[in-house]
């Protein structure tokens, strides 16, 4: 059935269904109909489950937000420009790490 107070990101009024189990009958129904990898998710708007798609998004280890989150990694781009200026910058105080050490440890 048709919600009549919640709606999707394109406008159009989303499928609600009465039940978990039912949300999911109706994501398998989607999958084998349509292709559409969808889950369900209880609303906190009007309280029963709707569809939504499946997350394949991966975090970045190297990347937080204003409040330490980490941060969605693009799947598009293979390793961004962020990440291989922090892991060079990660890789040079290790390595600046090291000969600090090193050189200590030869003078004592």
């Amino acid at each position: 059935m048709k919600s009549t107070t919640c709606r999707g990101s394109n406008g159009q009024y989303r499928e609600e269904y009465h039940s978990e189990v039912a949300a999911r009958i109706g994501a398998e129904r989607a999958k084998n109909e349509f292709g559409h990898d969808l889950t369900p998710q209880v609303c906190r708007a009007c309280g029963y489950w709707h569809l939504i798609p499946v997350s394949t998004s991966k975090l970045c280890h190297f990347c937080t937000d204003s409040a330490l989150f980490q941060k969605d990694l693009y799947t598009h781009e293979p390793i961004n420009s962020c990440n291989r200026l922090k892991i060079s910058v990660y890789l040079s105080r290790l390595i600046s790490l090291i000969n600090s050490t090193y050189v200590q440890l030869a003078i004592t």
